[in-house]
């Protein structure tokens, strides 16, 4: 242990002004009031940015005693490589964790809560850099025999994630991939680690490299959207009793005015509504796995299929599964033939879980789902926003009753699906949501507008919308003779 902490201090030595630059880009980025002050993975810049800085500082560290090659003057010396890669994880922790660990709790102090009481949420919180950032990029160090070479590795695996992450198939679960990739990197990377720094066979400790990074793009594009929804389902925390949604005959597709945007061109489109079960009102699509069969031709192989809701205030709107297929040969030759429809739908249901009323414009409320929600005044603009630690916020539904008695409202997103992890982002503590703009004094870049008058005395009244549940419901639809259900444009 005596000689790793002599190994630490000297790369500190050398390295600590590169150590003080990751410091200062973190206290910029990271401040309750900096430039980050949205999930990491709404702010790319700042996270490559991070990882620029970062990826240097580990290579450097590592580097310093380089595995790979025969000329390293340090294998010329007594030195135990355990000790040496216990040295090069304290720096690790001291450099780049441990500043992120910090600046965590002075952003959760800022707003109020104790980081005491969030212990374990930034127990994971430091797992999701540790696995994101850190071991990677330690592990590219650890098989480069330079700066140099490490850069090219790390640029292109850079690269290969950046063009592989605009290709997700599951967007509304990415989460259960994502996750499962973070704990094969803790799991996999350290064993290489050990593995590398006792044995010093580089070269197998590359392919062996090379291996974990193919396994996991084939697991994320791989691995069968049931099986992900499996994940997603069995973590739900309010099971569901089985639902079954049945086809709607006697709702018709109306007769659009214009067919562009509905079906692209040499497409055919058809609309099968659902009836809801009853006291599923509140359910929202994530997917459909849909098979149209020609009986005694097999499948109709140009069908694709998508699964959507369409939401309007005061009504409740029917599901709608929505069927295209090439408007060919094969169309023409089967349109009036019945053909069996067999889908499974994937859902969640939105719930509203918490509200709460504080007074404007200065005053202040906790909200579960959405953190501590407050108001303030800029540029003639009442914002209502909301910082909640760790996780990223819920849907919401934002009401404000003038002292008019008016009432202004505003919606967001809603949530798609539910993540349990205690902490979802890899750099910022806190996520600051806007949940409401109000234009005061006529201000026209905002349609909702409030009179300072009608500000005193106002209260802003939010709901929180979250999923709470996920479920599926196979459907088979028999003898059915598309054409009947086909979205046709008024010409």
């Amino acid at each position: 242990m005596q000689l790793a902490f002599h190994i630490f201090k000297k790369d500190m030595r050398l390295l600590w002004w590169h150590v003080l630059l990751g410091y200062a880009l973190a206290a910029v980025a990271l401040w309750p009031s900096g430039i980050l002050s949205q999930p990491s993975h709404n702010n790319p810049p700042i996270s490559i940015l991070f990882a620029i800085v970062w990826g240097i500082l580990i290579a450097r560290a590592t580097l310093q005693e380089p595995l790979a090659g025969e000329r390293s003057y340090w294998l010329t010396r007594p030195i135990p490589r355990m000790q040496l890669l216990l040295a090069k994880a304290l720096f690790l922790a001291v450099a780049v964790q441990l500043p992120i660990l910090i600046l965590d709790c002075v952003n959760l102090i800022s707003v109020g809560y104790s980081p005491l009481a969030f212990a374990g949420g930034l127990a994971v919180k430091q797992l999701l850099l540790l696995s994101t950032l850190v071991l990677p990029l330690f592990a590219i160090a650890t098989v480069s025999r330079s700066i140099s070479q490490y850069v090219s590795i790390a640029i292109g695996v850079g690269i290969v994630i950046l063009a592989f992450g605009n290709f997700w198939l599951f967007q509304n679960i990415t989460w259960v991939l994502v996750s499962g990739m973070r704990l094969a990197s803790l799991i996999a990377l350290p064993a290489l680690a050990v593995f590398v720094f006792r044995r010093r066979k580089v070269g197998i400790a590359r392919i062996g490299l090379a291996v974990v990074g193919t396994a996991m793009l084939l697991f994320c594009f791989l691995t069968p959207y049931s099986t992900v929804f499996a994940v997603q389902e069995a973590v739900s925390p309010r099971p569901e009793p089985p639902a079954r949604f049945e086809f709607n005959p006697a709702v018709r597709p109306e007769i659009v005015p214009d067919i562009r945007g509905w079906a692209a061109p040499g497409k055919r489109r058809f609309d099968l509504s659902l009836k809801i079960p009853e006291g599923f009102e509140t359910v929202s699509p994530l997917h459909s796995d849909v098979t149209v069969t020609i009986p005694g031709g097999g499948n109709w192989k140009t069908a694709r299929t998508s699964l959507y809701f369409s939401y309007s205030e005061g009504r409740t709107d029917f599901p709608t599964l929505s069927i295209t297929v090439d408007d060919d040969d094969t169309y023409r030759q089967r349109k009036d033939t019945p053909v069996d429809v067999h889908a499974r739908l994937y859902m969640t249901r939105v719930l509203p879980t918490g509200e709460a009323t504080f007074p404007l414009p200065n005053g202040r409320a906790s909200i579960e789902g959405l953190g501590v929600c407050g108001a303030t005044i800029r540029e003639d603009t009442l914002q209502l926003r909301c910082s909640k630690p760790l996780r990223d916020a819920a849907g919401y539904q934002t009401q404000v009753t003038a002292s008019s008695g008016r009432v202004l409202s505003m919606r967001g997103n809603r949530p798609l699906a539910y993540n349990p992890i205690s902490a979802q982002n890899v750099f910022s503590a806190l996520t600051h949501t806007f949940v409401g703009g109000f234009s005061l004094g006529g201000v026209a870049h905002l349609a909702q507008e409030l009179s300072p008058a009608e500000l005193n005395g106002a209260k802003a009244h939010i709901t929180v919308l979250e999923a709470v549940s996920h479920f599926h419901s196979d459907i088979t639809i028999r003898g059915i003779r598309l054409g009947d259900y086909e979205v046709r444009g008024r010409f």
